[in-house]
């Protein structure tokens, strides 16, 4: 991943969300449709736009139907590679409030854009964020403090240009070699936890 610390967002009227996932449950997607609400309180042209396939999309949607905000949400489907990076290009935060994740590779391309990062207090994304230094961790299930999390860095430009700056010196470490060996790490780590449980 190369940092882009030459950033430019175009003028435009909505403040841009991003999610990028496949299993929208696992990642998190019900807890993030459920905390934007509190979000559109404080921030009216937040826009949503979420990137993967899933097969349950449509209840995703009927989701955002209950809690009135399907006009304030994007569904764009599995897109090539290239065009999800235009889309981190063009976010203003990106958050993926996970019940389960590994490496979390995706934190690294958002930091790689210059977009803030929301991610869930568990698995490997606790590898990539510090908390309130290069992103922000949250609860799993919690849409109330990941509204809260949301606002504060969408509202807090000093705040957020600190997290891109530091989300840029997290990419910078993570080179293809250190991220193989920190993922082998990270599943040996799990694998002896697993088999201290068994034996």
């Amino acid at each position: 991943f190369t940092p882009s610390s030459s950033r430019t967002v175009p003028y435009r009227q909505e403040t841009r969300m991003l999610f990028v996932g496949s299993n929208f449950q696992r990642k998190g997607l019900p807890t993030l449709i459920r905390a934007l609400p509190q979000v559109l309180v404080r921030i009216p042209n937040a826009m949503l736009y979420i990137i993967g396939r899933d097969p349950n999309q449509e209840a995703i949607q009927r989701l955002c139907q209950r809690m009135k905000v399907e006009n304030h949400v994007r569904f764009l489907g599995g897109l090539p590679h290239t065009e999800v990076l235009n889309h981190f290009a063009q976010a203003d935060i990106f958050v993926m409030p996970s019940l389960i994740e590994g490496f979390g590779i995706v934190f690294l391309e958002a930091m790689a854009a210059g977009v803030p990062v929301i991610g869930s207090s568990l698995g490997g994304t606790r590898e990539l964020i510090t908390d309130g230094v290069n992103g922000f961790l949250v609860k799993p299930l919690d849409p109330q403090e990941l509204a809260q999390k949301i606002c504060l860095v969408l509202e807090n430009k000093s705040l957020r240009e600190q997290l891109i700056a530091q989300g840029y010196q997290t990419v910078k470490r993570f080179t293809v070699r250190q991220m193989i060996d920190e993922t082998v790490a990270y599943y040996e780590k799990i694998l002896r936890g697993y088999n201290l449980k068994r034996g």
